[in-house]
């Protein structure tokens, strides 16, 4: 058996090894030699709510983290379990990346909500940043991929990078000249 799909949108490799890989139709995690692969199953209430997989990221404890077009979903790697977990009502869509920061906290961006900051041992929201409270240039921008590197924000977007400070609620655009 061997990927869920031929359409892939992110990868992962986990502590343990294995590399997890998104698809638009499910889940493949990949040992080195075989597939295991984790799809919608309504009969299943642990199985996976998403169909497509747009980011993966390991957390503590033995999680998974996805953003899946039926929102944020936790993979339980023990229990072999999926939960949808509800941060944001109405229903958000996180469809570009998630990220972990040092102290375990979950980051998600979400159009047009910004950036949700996702603390899972409290299972609260700790904090939310819109790009246009970042910077000022937000007209006709979209936003690519981001990483949490200490207390800055690092987004790549159509316009070029920009690092964002959090503890210093600073910015800066780096862009190319071509």
């Amino acid at each position: 058996e061997g990927l869920v799909h031929k359409s892939i949108y992110c990868m992962c490799r986990d502590s343990d090894g294995f590399l997890w890989i998104g698809t638009s139709n499910g889940l493949s995690r990949f040992d080195g030699y075989q597939f295991k692969n984790f799809s919608h199953d309504n009969e299943k209430k642990s199985s996976i709510k998403g169909l497509s997989i747009y980011a993966i990221v390991e957390g503590r404890n033995s999680k998974i983290w996805l953003s899946t077009d039926a929102g944020l979903e936790c993979f339980d790697k023990k229990t072999e379990s999926f939960d949808l977990i509800k941060i944001i009502e109405p229903k958000s869509y996180f469809d570009v990346n998630i990220d972990i920061d040092d102290s375990g906290n979950l980051w998600i961006y979400s159009y047009p909500l910004g950036f949700v900051v996702y603390n899972p041992s409290s299972k609260k929201v700790v904090a939310q940043y819109s790009l246009a409270s970042m910077t000022s240039k937000t007209k006709d921008v979209n936003l690519n991929r981001f990483k949490i590197i200490k207390d800055q924000i690092v987004v790549s977007t159509s316009k070029g990078i920009y690092i964002y400070n959090i503890k210093y609620l600073s910015g800066k655009w780096f862009s190319s000249r071509l």
